[in-house]
Order: structure tokens, then C-alpha cells, then sequence
């Protein structure tokens, strides 16, 4: 939940920076973007290792795995490129799948044991998955700015 509220803020900071284009501003909101990125990572933590639930990863694990790395990626993005803009876009989308996981029934998967070894594929997979999410909010934001230009 404080995840949740945390990365509620940063996106409003982020269409906050949209407007005023304000470096201060995107300082702010990638800071809170990491804030709720270690909130995230601290939650995942808990849940993978069974300190609140004893039961296999489920798809609303997934989903809340599928948003950490969104964050993760915009993290690297931010720091290696500097794209402000990126955060309001793909913050945004991180929340959508958030929502989606905690609106999920609690329920107790059923895997076959060779999916209960190492997660390294889905993992593999997932960031696969994140790529094209990253590519979409890429190219929606190309498709606004070009549409401004005109």
C-alpha cells in the first residue's frame, strides 16, 4: 500500500515536471520513484520468502513483479539517459499492474514441481515482457510529440 501511494505521487510529480519542466521537479519525483522502489523490493522480499504467506508465487505476484521491474527499468533509463519524461508515462502503467494485483483473490497456485525451481526463465521472461512495455510507452510518446510538432 505505501508503495502504491508512494508511486501515485511520483506520477503526479512527474506530470508535475511535464508542465514546468523543472529539473528540481524531476529530482524530486525520480526520488520518490526510488523511495517506492525500495518499498517495492522490501515487500517482494517478504512475499518470495515466505514472511507473509507460505504459499508459491502466484499471478498476483507476477503482476507485482511485472511493476517492480517497469520501476527497475525506468531507474536504469533515468540515470544512464536522463528521459524525464519517461516516469509519467511508465509510472503510470507500473500502478495499472499494482492495482491489478492487489484487486486479485488471494489464491493457492498450483505448480507443477519443475516450475518451483529456479524462477531464472521467468524472470528472463517477465523482462522480455518489460521491453515491450518500455517500447510502447516509447513509441506513444513519440506518436505525442509528434502530434505537438504539427
Amino acid at each position: 500500500m505505501i508503495t502504491l501511494i508512494l508511486y501515485i505521487v511520483a506520477t503526479v510529480s512527474f506530470l508535475s515536471y511535464s508542465l514546468r519542466r523543472s529539473e528540481a521537479l524531476s529530482n524530486v519525483s525520480l526520488g520518490i520513484t526510488a523511495v517506492g522502489f525500495v518499498s517495492h523490493t522490501i515487500t517482494l522480499i517478504m512475499r518470495m520468502t515466505g514472511a507473509s504467506s507460505s504459499a508459491p508465487p502466484s499471478f498476483s505476484d507476477a503482476l507485482s513483479f511485472f511493476s517492480w521491474m517497469i520501476i527497475l527499468v525506468l531507474l536504469i533509463v533515468e540515470f544512464r539517459h536522463r528521459i524525464h519524461v519517461l516516469g509519467s508515462f511508465m509510472v503510470p502503467l507500473a500502478i495499472v499492474s499494482l492495482i491489478s494485483a492487489a484487486a486479485l483473490p488471494e489464491s493457492e497456485p498450483t505448480l507443477q514441481p519443475v516450475f518451483k525451481t529456479l524462477w531464472f526463465h521467468v524472470t528472463l521472461s517477465m523482462l522480455g515482457t518489460v521491453g515491450f512495455a518500455v517500447a510502447f510507452v516509447a513509441g506513444v510518446m513519440y506518436l505525442i510529440q509528434d502530434r505537438l510538432l504539427k
